[in-house]
């Protein structure tokens, strides 16, 4: 399960992340916030997205593996993503997502996520991961998110 909260302020979509997911539910979660991104757009050039996973569940590999393959998505790309949980599990499988992107970081705290969501944009010190790193990161999962 999730929702969608929307700043047109800030330009910032929040999704609660809640439960157990399946890979039926990742595929059906990118399309709605693909739909998010493309209304927020109206209000700003670069929506960011912030993740509440305090209330999800630790998930399967295969969930880990589809939302990583999200998370790399070129739809997606370009955008500043930050997640927050405060569970060492959670925080580990959320660091194997945000490892695809150089504009995805994980906190423990909302307010330090906030924080880095919202400051200015910096030219990134590292490039993005190859595609090389990407088929590495992925291959053992090859799951599709069509």
């Amino acid at each position: 399960m999730h929702t969608f909260t929307t700043d047109r302020l800030t330009g910032t979509i929040e999704v609660a992340v809640v439960g157990f997911w399946n890979v039926e539910h990742v595929q059906s979660f990118k399309a709605e916030l693909l739909q998010e991104l493309q209304k927020m757009s109206q209000y700003v050039t670069a929506p960011k997205t912030l993740y509440n996973y305090t209330n999800a569940a630790i998930q399967s590999q295969d969930v880990v593996a589809a939302m990583t393959a999200l998370a790399a998505d070129p739809d997606l790309a370009g955008r500043r993503v930050a997640m927050y949980t405060d569970g060492l599990l959670a925080r580990m499988q959320a660091k194997r997502v945000s490892s695809v992107r150089a504009d995805m970081q994980v906190f423990t705290d909302r307010a330090s996520a906030v924080r880095w969501l919202l400051r200015p944009a910096e030219v990134p010190t590292e490039p993005s991961p190859s595609p090389d790193r990407l088929t590495a990161v992925l291959a053992p999962f090859r799951v599709a998110i069509g």
